[in-house]
């Protein structure tokens, strides 16, 4: 009722001794927030002054029906011209008379919400004000919570087309990304063999990206990228399909074009890049680039992966060339370069697989909620000697050679049997990652369950993780996966979510237990208001979903707040903890 005695009222009334009738009836029943106006044209001053963006600060209206120069119901019409003042409640006010029912039904036909006639009673008049102003309080709760639908609606919306766009598109330079070109190379292919119409690829990488991104810091590589991305664009044209498909690497699909025509706008291009420098800090670095080129001609039939494995291997010849080159792909290339690059890698991965040479290290996963770190993530590493090899040095070769199956295998053995050399009540929680491949692999599934059965290591021990793209790509059949591995207890989590998105659809359908956002969308989330919006529409997708949400790449305690506030339930990255070689030995779960 506090509320409601704080709402601001406009008394309209001609007759002075009325207007302090009402007042004091007000007063008297603990309203005090009142102005008065002795005619309709000072009421409607009142309204104006007291609107502001859409909004109107007065509640109510005691209006009298008989004023000289403008009436009530003249004031009641003006009111029902604009959207603000509709909302505002209007009691008309008039003398008891034999018309007392043509006068309602003015009344009410102007616009009026209630009447009451004169004399003015306490009795009656407290009750009507108080129903009054509890239906516009109720109005603008309504339209507050109507608002705030349609900005949380258009924030969606926003997110939708954003992360729609980022299926098709690189987020730097704003170049299509890998997957559309890809969809372009099967259309060249398709026209190729049907039409007659040749088409180019070019691989282009730039020359010793590295030592400008690690002398002078990834802001810095990242200007580059823009800036070489703006010559790709002015130099091949809207003809020209451009795509950024790693981190200094871009391909150029010109259709219609000849091997020899290729080579030449090829070759122009390395003159260009030749007479631009890249400056920075008043430092110079010549910009240089290797071109690898395949084309696509009738009697090619491949899909547009092997075209594009074609221009990255001539990029490489051209590389291995000295640089500042073009390569012409040919089938003589392709073996003896991806052997150049496979052999040593895989002689480390047989050894491995052999000798156990392989090590996992596991990071901490932070509970927001209980600040407990309730799980951890296994990180596979490669041992060469006293270094550590990363994932992504060897897991390609393991993929193209036929080992990546294996490695599957040796992680999960390797983990399960870890756990089951601690007591049962300290075992920790592990997330495995799996390799995109490994849902081909049938004995896994029977692996697993015999592994979990003959140590005696609970399935809720284990949570396994692997990419969006995957899911998405073999979604019956990792569905089928997963639901057999809830049978046994285990969890799963999607990781990199949002870089392969295509639809919110399938996770309605897919038993996911996490989604861990990919660290792209955090890493700079702080300064990047679209990635905030992002980053909370996919929160509450995975919550709506019944889904718990991970964040990795979580570098600083700003960051872990923001992420708190957004309503994230778990933190990776080195601000939890580092990767240890060492298993945790007390977990929550």
């Amino acid at each position: 009722m506090d509320d409601l005695r704080d709402m601001r009222i406009l008394v309209v009334d001609d007759m002075p001794t009325n207007i302090i009738l009402i007042r004091a009836i007000l007063e008297h029943g603990g309203f005090s927030n009142i102005l008065t106006a002795e005619d309709g044209s000072k009421a409607l001053r009142h309204l104006e002054e007291n609107s502001k963006a859409g909004d109107c600060a007065i509640d109510l209206v005691l209006l009298d029906i008989i004023m000289p120069s403008k009436d009530g119901f003249s004031v009641c019409r003006a009111m029902q011209t604009r959207e603000e003042w509709q909302r505002i409640p209007t009691i008309m006010i008039t003398s008891e008379n034999k018309w007392r029912e043509e006068a309602a039904h003015a009344s009410f036909e102007n616009g009026a919400t209630d009447i009451m006639f004169k004399p003015v009673r306490s009795v009656e008049l407290i009750p009507r004000v108080t129903s009054a102003l509890t239906q516009k309080r109720e109005r603008d709760m309504r339209l507050h919570h109507e608002q705030l639908l349609q900005h949380q609606l258009h924030e969606y919306q926003i997110a939708e087309a954003r992360l729609k766009y980022l299926v098709n598109h690189d987020d730097l330079t704003g170049m299509f990304n890998r997957r559309r070109l890809e969809q372009v190379l099967e259309q060249a292919i398709m026209s190729a063999r049907y039409q007659g119409k040749d088409s180019a690829l070019l691989y282009i990488d730039i020359d010793h990206f590295k030592i400008i991104n690690n002398c002078e810091g990834h802001s810095t590589g990242d200007q580059l990228l823009i800036d070489f991305s703006l010559l790709l664009r002015e130099h091949f044209g809207a003809r020209a399909v451009i795509a950024r498909i790693g981190a200094d690497n871009f391909a150029i699909l010109l259709e219609n074009t000849s091997q020899q025509q290729a080579m030449q706008v090829g070759q122009a291009y390395l003159e260009r890049c030749s007479r631009y420098d890249f400056i920075y800090n008043d430092r110079f670095y010549p910009l240089t680039a290797s071109i690898g080129l395949s084309v696509i001609a009738n009697d090619i039939a491949c899909p547009a992966s092997h075209i594009l494995a074609q221009a990255d291997q001539a990029c490489y010849a051209a590389k291995l060339n000295g640089r500042n080159t073009l390569h012409l792909y040919t089938p003589s290339d392709h073996e003896v370069l991806l052997h150049q690059q496979d052999s040593q890698c895989l002689q480390h991965i047989r050894a491995a697989l052999l000798k156990n040479n392989f090590t996992v290290l596991f990071q901490p996963i932070l509970n927001t909620q209980t600040q407990q770190v309730e799980h951890h993530e296994a990180l596979l590493r490669l041992q060469d000697g006293e270094n550590l090899i990363g994932p992504a040095a060897f897991i390609p070769v393991a993929e193209r050679r036929g080992l990546i199956h294996e490695i599957d295998r040796w992680v999960i053995r390797h983990i399960i049997e870890k756990l089951a050399t601690c007591p049962r009540r300290e075992r920790p929680c592990i997330s495995i990652n799996l390799s995109v491949h490994a849902f081909h692999d049938h004995s896994l599934l029977g692996l697993i369950e015999s592994l979990l059965e003959e140590t005696g290591v609970a399935g809720e021990k284990l949570i396994f993780e692997i990419t969006e793209t995957a899911v998405i790509e073999e979604y019956e059949q990792s569905r089928s996966m997963v639901l057999r591995l809830h049978e046994l207890g285990c969890r799963f989590s999607i990781d990199n979510f949002g870089t392969g998105f295509n639809s919110y659809h399938y996770l309605k359908h897919f038993p996911v237990d996490y989604l861990k956002i990919n660290g792209t969308f955090i890493h700079n989330l702080q300064q990047d208001t679209t990635n905030q919006a992002l980053v909370r529409s996919m929160i509450d997708i995975g919550h709506t979903l019944g889904m718990q949400v991970v964040a990795e790449h979580v570098e600083n305690r700003d960051l872990a707040t923001m992420l708190g506030d957004y309503g994230i339930d778990y933190l990776q990255g080195h601000y939890v903890g580092q990767p240890t070689g060492e298993l945790p030995s007390l977990t929550v779960v």
